[in-house]
């Protein structure tokens, strides 16, 4: 029951965040905040699809301490839709430089 409720106040945190405003950069960075906080995933990389190019925009994993990281060394990647799977290459990899403690 605790799991549950724990997931439907990060949804609602989530829905919040999509009305609280207009601005894509600053709905990606609370949208991306909110779901590694909420412990849903441990990680994520949101990425935009621009025409046949994906580009990376945000990335954040949860350190061993705890901590929330932006792997600053993905932001920017830039790959062809149809191209190789870049979040393949890197989900392994658990330390890469650049990493930024956030908060």
């Amino acid at each position: 029951m605790r799991e549950k409720e724990r997931l439907l106040a990060a949804f609602q945190r989530m829905g919040e965040s999509l009305l609280a405003s207009l601005d894509r950069d600053e709905i990606l960075d609370r949208l991306a905040e909110e779901i590694v906080d909420s412990g849903i995933f441990r990680s994520l990389m949101v990425a935009l699809v621009d025409g046949e190019q994906i580009e990376v925009v945000r990335s954040f994993f949860i350190d061993e301490n705890g901590n929330k990281r932006i792997i600053e060394n993905r932001l920017g990647l830039r790959y062809e839709l149809d191209g190789d799977n870049i979040s393949a290459r890197y989900r392994a990899q658990r330390r890469i430089g650049n990493n930024r403690r956030v908060g």
